[in-house]
């Protein structure tokens, strides 16, 4: 599987156009490489979540929230041997008893919290389309506990539809239980039915996206 850092944007459409021929799939990580986000670090979301209707009902606040989810972790570690959680399993750690419309309320809430902060970076919508007008399938391939469907409706929030109608499959490591750097993108390739090297994976880690995919 062939990579590309980040942070060799300017060069990438340049790169595509000289080497689109060499590719059948686009695999894009989604945060910090896709769709970026208005504050200095994910956490700072949960500052402006804290003031959501749900989470003042429920007295949950941004330091709540952050040890909630790494409540979940520790738990699944011990349970499942598995680092990857989902947003159910991140509230039930904090709030194990509690009721099921105020559970979806919750994850509903961040969910638009993340939709107000996240736009998407223009220069991977070009290579997306370079892509496609390539005749490439887009795959996004990434390590959250948001699920599929979750992370499909922060994307159709923050990208253009015709965008959106280019991105063929969506796979996150909380459906999986398996992060990108333990094991993520064997699965991702039994799906895809591709040969690795005929896949160009694009991210901002340099383990998760560079490394795990090598």
């Amino acid at each position: 599987m062939t990579t590309v850092h980040s942070t060799e944007i300017n060069d990438l459409c340049l790169l595509f156009s000289q080497h689109s021929h060499d590719f059948d799939v686009l695999s894009l990580d989604c945060f910090d490489t896709l769709l970026w986000r208005r504050v200095e670090k994910p956490t700072e979301v949960f500052y402006s979540l804290q003031q959501r209707p749900t989470f003042r009902k429920l007295a949950c606040n941004a330091t709540l929230r952050m040890k909630m989810e790494a409540q979940a972790r520790k738990h699944k570690r011990i349970v499942d041997n598995s680092n990857e959680v989902n947003l159910e399993e991140i509230y039930r750690a904090g709030f194990a008893d509690v009721s099921e419309p105020d559970l979806q309320a919750l994850m509903q809430e961040e969910l638009d919290e993340e939709k107000q902060a996240c736009f998407a970076y223009a220069p991977i919508v070009r290579l997306i389309h370079a892509a496609r007008d390539a005749g490439m399938k887009v795959i996004i391939v990434s390590d959250t506990y948001f699920s599929e469907h979750q992370l499909r409706e922060l994307l159709t929030h923050c990208l253009a539809a015709e965008t959106m109608s280019e991105i063929d499959q969506i796979y996150c490591s909380s459906s999986f239980g398996v992060s990108k750097a333990a094991g993520l993108f064997q699965s991702v390739l039994t799906r895809v039915q591709c040969a690795p090297e005929r896949i160009v994976h694009i991210g901002d880690h340099p383990q998760a996206d560079l490394e795990a995919a090598r």
